[in-house]
C-alpha cells in the first residue's frame, strides 16, 4: 500500500489513516515505563510496534538495543532482526523508517513490514508499544474484525 490508500479513512485532525505523530520525549517516557531501557539486557526482549509510521519508536528501540548490546556484549544486529517487529500500511512511511534505522548501522530490516498489522500473523512478544492510528471503528473492514 502507499500513501494514497485510504482503507481506514481520513481524519481531519490526523490526516490519512489517522496519523498522529509522537514526540521523541513521549517515546522515551513510554519505553522507560515498560522497562525497555539501555541499561538492561535487551538481547532477548521482543517488542512490537504495530503502527510504526516513520519510526519514532523503532529508531529509539534500535538506539537502546545498540547501547544494551555494547554494555552486555551481544550482537545488536541479530537481536534487532530477531526481537523487533514493526508494521505500517503506508509503504512511504515504512521506507522512511527503514532508512532511519539503516542510518544507525542496522542492515537487516525485513522485520519492518509494509503490512496491515490487523491482518498479520504475529508471534507472541514481550512488549507491544506505539501510538496507534486514530480511526473510526466503522471504517475497519468487517473481514478483519
Amino acid at each position: 500500500m502507499n500513501s494514497s490508500n485510504t482503507i481506514y479513512g481520513n481524519r481531519k485532525s490526523g490526516g490519512m489513516h489517522g496519523d498522529v505523530f509522537t514526540l521523541p520525549s513521549v517515546v522515551c517516557y513510554m519505553l522507560d515505563k515498560v522497562g525497555y531501557a539501555a541499561d538492561r539486557n535487551l538481547q532477548y526482549t521482543s517488542i512490537l510496534e504495530p503502527s510504526c509510521g516513520e519510526g519514532e519508536f523503532v529508531v529509539e528501540i534500535a538506539k537502546r538495543l545498540r547501547q544494551s548490546a555494547l554494555y552486555y556484549g551481544f550482537d545488536a544486529e541479530t537481536a534487532f532482526s530477531r526481537n523487533v517487529l514493526a508494521f505500517d500500511i503506508d509503504e512511504t512511511k515504512t521506507e522512511i523508517c527503514r532508512k532511519k534505522v539503516k542510518a544507525l548501522g542496522f542492515r537487516h530490516l525485513e522485520n519492518i513490514k509494509t503490512e496491515d498489522f490487523l491482518k498479520a500473523d504475529v508471534h507472541k512478544v514481550d512488549i507491544v508499544i506505539g501510538n496507534p492510528p486514530y480511526i473510526r471503528y466503522e471504517n475497519i473492514p468487517t473481514e478483519i474484525l
